[in-house]
């Protein structure tokens, strides 16, 4: 694998994570609106 593979494997892991924690927290507020 090349070095750009090595370093953009973990980046896009992460990235997609972020993602979701993103989209986790979106639906956390949406929850918390509704709520309030």
């Amino acid at each position: 694998m090349s070095l750009e593979g090595l370093l953009a494997f973990p980046l896009t892991t992460f990235t997609a994570d972020l993602e979701l924690d993103l989209d986790a927290y979106a639906d956390h507020l949406d929850a918390l609106a509704e709520v309030g």
